[in-house]
């Protein structure tokens, strides 16, 4: 669903922030926040399609992506994690055809990324995509799109170590997240 209720003044770039669920949205929304009445700010969405065209047309669009191991991982231990459902499980349920044991929320949080980003040809269709694993670096592009000012940042560290990540997965998890996800692989340039 997306807030269109803020708008950007004349003159002024507005911003359609796609917010793919799982990728730790909050930190670039709370920057973004600060801005809503200097007009730097106009829509945040969670489907691309949500938004109409004109808008996607006028505005600068944009999204974060995140490695299929650690969003799996975040969202298992911020959403789940407990002795009576383990990791190893979860990653099954998510990464198998039969999701009907997972809570809506849940396979919303872990839908491959892609899918909210692409058409039916998996072209990327905003305008940038930022990587949560660089996320410091690629919102500096966002700042400069946005006209906001150059001392607006991320306020903390959020940079992951994949090789950290990893080892919470065992060789056949990998190999299914790897399958699971292989067009978020592909296109979003993950190894």
């Amino acid at each position: 669903m997306c807030d269109d209720t803020v708008h950007t003044e004349p003159n002024q770039r507005c911003g359609v922030f796609i917010r793919i669920p799982g990728n730790n949205n909050r930190t670039v929304q709370s920057v973004l926040d600060w801005y809503p009445k200097k007009g730097y700010f106009g829509w945040h969405c969670s489907q691309l399609c949500e938004v109409p065209d004109e808008v996607l047309k006028t505005c600068f669009s944009f999204a974060i992506v995140r490695n299929p191991f650690e969003r799996l991982l975040s969202v298992y231990k911020t959403n789940v994690s407990g002795e009576e459902y383990s990791f190893e499980k979860f990653v099954n349920d998510v990464c198998s055809d039969n999701t009907t044991s997972l809570d809506p929320v849940l396979v919303k949080k872990t839908r491959p990324q892609w899918t909210y980003l692409t058409n039916l040809e998996n072209d990327i269709l905003v305008d940038f995509v930022l990587r949560y694993d660089t996320l410091h670096q690629d919102f500096e592009t966002v700042v400069k799109e946005l006209d906001l000012p150059p001392t607006v940042t991320i306020p903390y560290d959020v940079s992951p170590n994949i090789e950290n990540v990893l080892v919470f997965f065992t060789e056949e998890m990998k190999k299914k997240v790897r399958k699971f996800y292989e067009i978020d692989f592909v296109t979003l340039n993950f190894k």
